[in-house]
Order: C-alpha cells, then structure tokens, then sequence
C-alpha cells in the first residue's frame, strides 16, 4: 500500500506526462531534466516512472504529419524533375543537385535527401508519377464511315532504279546520317494506311518520295474511298482525323475535303493516342505484311501495291489462311469480321465519291472571289454541271451589295451547290451552302421572281449594310420606317439638332506673341511703260493728227531748240496751250500758227 507521499507523487508524474505530451518537439528533454531536479530523482527514474503511466516512447508526436518543407517547395523540385527529362525517359536532375540548387535560392529545406525524396514520394510528385501517361478515354463511332483515320509512316524499305528491293537495318534507319540520305534519297518507300473507326477495316497502299505530300495523301484518299472491284469497303467518311503533318493542314486538301463535305479533325502535336487505331493499323502491316517481304520480295511500288491488296482484303474479310484476323473488342468474347462490320452501313450513311476528275480538280482549284450584285446574287462556274450557275446570297449574313465573297464548289450529291463564306471584322467566318437559281427555259425569268400580276412585291431580307444603315436612322431620327422617311423628305436637322459651329464664336482664342518677321524683295513684275519722248516728224505728226497745228521751217528750229532731246508726249498739251497764247500776245515771238 502507497503512502500519501507516494500517491502525490504518482498523480505529479501523471500530470506532467499529460503537459509533455502537450509540448512541441525539442522542448521535452529540458522539461524532464527540470522535473528529474526539482523532485530529486534521476533522469533514467523519471523515465522509468513515465513508462508506467503510459508515457514511453512509442507516445505520439503532437507534430506527427508535418515534414517541415512546404508543399511549394516539393512542387518546385517536381517540376525541376520533370524539366530535366529526356524524351527516352531518362532523368538527369536528381533529388541531392535539386536540392542543393533550392538552398542556395533561398529555399528552406531542414531535412536529408531521403527525407526529401520520401516527401516526394508521398506527395505523388517524383519522377514516376510525374512522367506516367495520362488515362486515356474510350472513343466510340456509331456506324462505318462515320469516322477515319489516316496516318502515312515512313518504310523501312525501298527499291532500287534496277528494280531490287532493299531493306535497311535499324541502325541505319536515321534521318540524322547523311549516308542514310544519300543511300535512299528520292527512293524512301511511303506506306499510306486508313482504318474506319466502327469496323476496324484497313486500306493500304505505298508510294515512292522524298516526303510526305498532299497529292500522294489526296490520291491515297480517292484511292481509299473509291468503289473497286472486289473491295467491299468504299464511300466518303463524315469526320477524317489526322495528324498535323505539313501535307495535311495544306489549304488546298483542306478546300478539297471541304467541297466533298468532309470534316476534318487534326490533333495535338505529340498526341498519338488521339488516332491509335490507325497507328495500331500501321503496326498490323508492318508486322503481318511487310515482314514477310523479306522471304518473298517484290520488284517495284507496284506489285508492291498489288501485294498489299490482296492481303487487306484477306486481313478484313478474315480469309488469311491458317490465321485468325477477326477484331477483338471487350466488348465481344468472339472476335468480328472487319469487312462484315462494316457491312452494317445503311443507304443514307454511305457516301458515294463523286466523279474522280471532279475530286482532283478540287485539290487544284482555290477559292475563287465573287462580288456580290444588285440582286444579291453572285454567278460561278460549276465542275458539276460544267456551266455558269447563278446563287443567291441575300441569306448569307454579313453579305451587302457589292461585297466580296469566297466561292468552292460541293461536289456531293450531284447538285451543283457551292460553299459561300465571308469573314467579319473580328475574323469569324460565315457560311452557307447555295443550291443553283432556276430560271423558266423560255423566258428566261428566275422561278422564285416576284409577279406583277399577283401584285407581289417581294423584298430580300436585310443584309448587314441595311441593318446598319437602319439602326442609324433610328439613332438619328427614331420612329418608324415611314416617319423616318417623312422626317428626310422635310430636311428634318437629325438628332433634334447639333451645335456644331455657332459655338466657335465663344471660344477664347489664345493671345500669342507676335512674332518679328523679316522684309523681302520682290521684284516689280507690273513696271509702267516708258513715256514716250515725240522729236522730228513724230513731233510734228503729233501736233497735226491731236491738234491740227502746222509748224513753219523757222518755228520748227525754234521748237528744236526749246526741246532739244524732244517733247515728252504728256507736255504736248501744255506745249501747245503755250504756243497759242504765245502767238495772241506775244507776236515778237516769230511763232506763227497755220490751221
């Protein structure tokens, strides 16, 4: 039996159990040492007597879970980790360089490597998790046709001008080697492969370039969409999906698709999964074709192609000897035979190509630009029916008179409809698909014409321009169309009236300093004529023709010496003024006037 000292004691050591288990980490060696002193007892006793309260080791952390370093710490080596990958995979930043370059940042790191790592770890955020794969979604097409897939790859095989058939080995295989250049150059053997996504059927066929390009993909499609003798799979898709290789975004098999009203699907650069039945496809014909070409060669493209017939053809129809080619799909525990799936297609989802010569004159042929007339017509020549045919764009939005517009022809269904599209302000495309005008064969009118004698008078619908050209009226005048028109037929002021120059006279003009300015010479373009000085017989003219005087000999070397260098011509009448009354009054004069 306990004393009561003893009992204290044991409550004490069971309260400051309870206070060291309330303590942060570090601060419990320091309290135990104070309690072991204050009590008297030793360390190793206080620790003995813990034990037997239920406080020993194995006693939880109050800070358990927390590591010390910041979650954005740990984010910042991942991505650290994940910039320093190589495309084969390999890392070349590690967990002790990374943290080391954290630490001389500035960043916090109070723990070791392995610790560090082990965070990561933790967090999902090391090198594994970070460089696995996203989860891939299942995608399903709900006939044939509505889906293909196209993918050219590049062969590993080529033929030679004397028609030998090589193959080259892996380790040539490297576009980086000028040898692997000039070894093959022009002769790189392409394989063009196409799978519809609902059956699962492939078509094949090989040609001989440099590169990719878009005619030998077009040809491919046509080749692959064409109905041929003993090939069940043909017809036009609704969506092809692709890659976004050069040859596949050019616009011109962009138009073309577009005109055969075919969507178009590219995905994301290094996104193969986005297509992985087709890439699927291309290893089928690699592993299951090609690779028996080693046994059995073929001298050119061309049997080379003809090869690769036979054997789709038996690859979809399930027909290879001695080997099972049927589909496999989760959701079938039997296999499906390609070409019999795809037999499923129905009349209104199987799309015929339309004429080949029609379908390659669409990959040459560009939009074409048409203005758009009073009637809100344009006219363009169609491939189909091989004439000038007249549209009506009135529907089209964004469309006025004498707007510009793009034009492609359709080529489906054998009516010659064409694409017209036009972009607005902000780059949007509008569109719509125009079905060709019908005119009376003997009048010459449009079908759709307005009568005059059911008193029709049909108006088109308002293009952008009218919309605009309205919206501003009603700004300017408001009302109705009628009162609007009234309001312009009465040079009714718009907006109620604008100040628009009555208040300039009360603008205050700005008093400036006048400014010192330099005199010119500017020569005297309008100089009076010279007066004209009469002497001799001019003289004498003069004064007979204006005065009806006639001077003696004597009166005339008198008039000499009176003006010896002549009269000036506007003192002629003071002279003769003089004259007269020098020959009234002064007869000593020896002047003598005759009349």
């Amino acid at each position: 039996m306990k004393t009561p000292q003893q009992q204290l004691f044991q409550e004490s050591i069971r309260r400051f159990a309870l206070e060291l288990k309330k303590s942060a980490h570090g601060e419990k060696t320091a309290m135990k040492e104070a309690f072991a002193q204050k009590h008297g007892i030793s360390y190793g006793t206080l620790a003995r007597k813990l034990n037997a309260v239920g406080y020993g080791s194995k006693t939880k952390r109050c800070d358990a879970g927390k590591t010390g370093v910041d979650k954005e710490i740990l984010v910042k080596a991942s991505a650290m980790i994940e910039a320093g990958m190589r495309k084969n995979g390999k890392a070349t930043m590690h967990v002790p360089l990374i943290t080391a370059i954290l630490k001389n940042n500035g960043f916090k790191i109070p723990v070791s490597n392995s610790t560090f790592a082990s965070l990561l770890r933790k967090h999902r955020l090391h090198q594994k998790a970070i460089c696995s794969p996203s989860g891939a979604i299942t995608m399903k097409t709900d006939y044939p046709n509505q889906v293909h897939q196209v993918d050219p790859s590049l062969c590993l095989l080529y033929y030679t001008p004397s028609g030998m058939q090589k193959v080259i080995c892996d380790t040539e295989a490297n576009n980086n080697k000028p040898e692997w250049v000039v070894k093959v150059g022009d002769l790189k053997c392409w394989r063009y492969v196409l799978t519809d996504h609902f059956s699962g059927s492939i078509i094949v066929k090989y040609y001989q370039a440099k590169g990719e390009s878009q005619e030998n993909l077009y040809d491919f499609l046509l080749y692959a969409w064409s109905k041929l003798e003993g090939r069940t799979f043909h017809g036009l898709p609704d969506v092809l999906v692709w890659d976004r290789g050069s040859a596949n975004t050019a616009q011109s098999i962009k138009n073309a698709l577009e005109s055969l009203d075919v969507q178009q699907r590219a995905h994301r650069p290094k996104n193969a999964r986005a297509k992985g039945q087709v890439e699927k496809s291309n290893d089928i014909v690699e592993t299951h074709f090609e690779s028996g070409l080693k046994h059995e060669p073929v001298s050119s493209v061309d049997e080379l192609n003809a090869a690769v017939e036979y054997w789709y053809n038996c690859w979809n129809s399930n027909t290879y000897p001695n080997f099972d080619s049927r589909l496999k799909r989760d959701g079938h525990e039997v296999g499906q035979v390609r070409y019999e799936l795809w037999q499923r297609i129905q009349e209104k989802q199987l799309r015929l190509l339309p004429d080949i010569d029609v379908c390659r004159y669409l990959l040459v042929k560009d939009p074409e630009t048409r203005k758009v007339n009073t009637r809100m017509e344009i006219t363009f020549r169609h491939p189909v029916s091989k004439k000038s045919e007249t549209y009506s764009v009135a529907e089209l939005e964004m469309a006025y008179v004498g707007e510009t517009v793009l034009v492609r022809p359709l080529v489906m269904e054998g009516i010659a409809k064409v694409f017209v599209s036009i972009e607005d302000f902000e780059g949007a495309e509008h569109s719509i698909v125009c079905e060709p005008v019908g005119f009376d064969a003997i009048s010459g009118f449009r079908l759709d014409a307005a009568s005059f004698v059911d008193d029709e008078y049909k108006s088109l619908p308002d293009s952008v321009a009218d919309k605009n050209r309205k919206a501003a009226d009603k700004a300017a005048y408001g009302g109705t169309q009628e009162e609007i028109k009234k309001a312009k037929d009465k040079n009714v002021a718009p907006f109620g009236g604008l100040v628009t120059h009555s208040h300039l006279k009360d603008v205050e003009q700005p008093n400036y300093m006048p400014k010192r300015g330099s005199d010119i010479d500017v020569p005297n373009r309008f100089q009076e004529k010279p007066e004209q000085i009469l002497q001799g017989s001019e003289l004498l003219i003069a004064l007979k023709k204006q005065y009806g005087l006639t001077l003696e000999p004597m009166q005339r070397e008198l008039l000499t010496s009176w003006y010896p260098e002549g009269v000036p011509e506007s003192e002629l009448p003071s002279l003769v003024a003089q004259l007269q009354d020098d020959n009234n009054n002064d007869k000593s004069s020896g002047l003598t006037l005759v009349k």
